[in-house]
């Protein structure tokens, strides 16, 4: 097992790789500088890639595990209207919600880009809203 970074999910080498592509340089420089080919610096970036969703992950695992606010919205609800049931619901605990409108509205289109109708912001499936008392929302799809 590679060791790992400073107590992350990454290992050194991805830190190292990281870095590098961080300032710039290409996977073909990285490649150079790290006496490696470009396939193994990409296979390297995919891995930091897939650490960091296990991250966060378990981050918001650990959110929905300890949320005290939960509810759930139905197919053909839309967009608009969930986030004003999210503010106004958040508002009755006294809550303060840690996004603005605008950033819960593109958190919700990318969490759930399969279950949103497109051009009219409806759901397409049953989601799961949970809201932490630290006033992070936590949405899944039901199963």
């Amino acid at each position: 097992m590679r060791k790992r970074y400073d107590h992350t999910f990454f290992t050194e080498e991805q830190v190292k790789v990281l870095r590098l592509r961080a300032e710039g340089y290409t996977l073909e420089q990285i490649a150079s500088i790290l006496g490696t080919s470009k396939s193994n610096i990409h296979t390297i970036l995919k891995k930091a890639k897939e650490a960091l969703e296990r991250a966060k992950r378990t981050i918001d695992l650990y959110r929905e595990i300890y949320s005290t606010i939960s509810f759930t919205f139905n197919r053909g609800d839309s967009l608009a209207n969930i986030i004003t049931h999210i503010y106004d619901t958040a508002d009755i605990y006294g809550i303060k919600i840690k996004m603005r409108s605008l950033e819960l509205l593109y958190y919700l289109r990318e969490i759930l880009w399969n279950c949103l109708e497109p051009r009219k912001d409806l759901l397409l499936c049953d989601i799961h809203v949970k809201i932490d008392r630290d006033g992070h929302v936590i949405v899944s799809t039901k199963q």
